[in-house]
């Protein structure tokens, strides 16, 4: 595997090409959150946004481990020590990419988007979408904060970043 952009390349860095990417989706879903947006964002499209970075952010894993020949980033994706958010995030990904549960699960083979809530306000429709874990919903754009941070936090331990 290879990054597309020879700048990553000649770095050596290409997993950097993904974690940028993360970056991307990471800033749209913080101007969703934040109603930094067109009104005319629909409902379909912030959705769209959350679940790329959640995809992007849970892909990231197999950029590290192939080109910084990094299996220790498993770790923080798995039980016992693994980051609850990243563990939440796998769960997930996996079992939305996959559309069943049969998947192996790091915390509970039953992770999915129960529910949105919308409200509306002069700016335009407000909405927070939820996942159930482990018996409790968990605000999407919470998950986004504790993955990012989480995330961020493992690459500075590293000097990747």
């Amino acid at each position: 595997m290879r990054s597309l952009y020879p700048n990553y390349q000649e770095k050596k860095k290409d997993y950097l090409e993904q974690w940028d990417r993360v970056c991307r989706w990471y800033a749209k879903v913080k101007s969703i959150e934040l109603k930094y947006y067109d009104k005319k964002l629909s409902p379909d499209t912030q959705q769209d946004f959350l679940l790329s970075f959640f995809f992007n952010a849970f892909i990231l894993k197999d950029w590290i481990k192939k080109t910084k020949t990094d299996q220790g980033i498993e770790e923080i994706f798995n039980g016992p020590t693994g980051r609850q958010s990243l563990m939440v995030l796998a769960d997930f990904v996996t079992n939305y990419k996959h559309f069943d549960n049969s998947r192996r699960n790091r915390l509970d083979k039953n992770t999915w988007l129960v529910s949105r809530d919308g409200v509306s306000d002069p700016v335009g429709p407000t909405h927070t979408w939820w996942i159930e874990s482990q018996g409790k919903k968990i605000n999407l754009y919470r998950l986004a904060d504790d993955v990012f941070n989480d995330l961020s936090a493992y690459l500075k331990s590293k000097h990747y970043i």
